[in-house]
């Protein structure tokens, strides 16, 4: 924000303002807090920057000690087909201290980098159908998959319920692809 008073609210147009910033990498720099139950993390989907801005972003904050870095990866409509993970691959940026956010409609390959590179996929089932984001992820072989909680305005709180919403998927999933090939899925094991 630019401003904030009893009568004026003035959102500011720089999405990465260096007064945030730094006080980021002071709070990441200072830690760990609790006793090391609390650890400073990233959040960021900014790919649309130049490469600069966004190997240079994470390049301060790893420095900083940030132990954690959250991003919101998928390919559809929403948020377009150009595939960030290679994108973070190329850039070199991959690693174990990364988590993506639902990483839907991926290619294998997609998938391939991502579990070569230690990267962890955080799947909201819930979420990714009330949204149309794609099939989650979480129960796939191939990824190193973990269920979350999203969006709490159309999502409930419970890991539980996320648990279910993953089987439930899954076998809607091997269920869909059965059926449109005028099959049922009862001997299937």
């Amino acid at each position: 924000l630019t401003a904030w008073t009893t009568t004026t609210l003035a959102p500011s147009h720089d999405i990465l303002p260096p007064k945030s910033l730094d006080h980021l990498e002071s709070l990441s720099l200072a830690q760990p807090y609790a006793n090391g139950r609390v650890t400073i993390g990233l959040g960021f989907d900014f790919y649309f920057l130049p490469r600069e801005a966004v190997v240079g972003t994470f390049e301060r904050f790893r420095k900083a000690g940030v132990k954690l870095i959250t991003s919101h990866v998928a390919k559809n409509a929403v948020f377009g087909t150009a595939s960030t993970v290679e994108l973070l691959h190329s850039y070199g940026l991959l690693g174990p201290d990364l988590v993506l956010s639902h990483a839907t409609q991926l290619t294998r390959e997609e998938h391939a980098l991502l579990h070569g590179a230690g990267v962890h996929v955080s799947s909201t089932p819930s979420s990714e159908a009330q949204t149309a984001l794609g099939w989650p992820v979480a129960l796939r072989s191939d990824v190193h998959g973990s269920l979350g909680v999203d969006s709490h305005a159309f999502c409930g709180s419970s890991i539980l319920s996320e648990a279910r919403a993953a089987l439930l998927l899954a076998r809607q999933e091997t269920n869909a692809a059965l059926l449109d090939k005028g099959r049922w899925g009862w001997g299937i094991r």
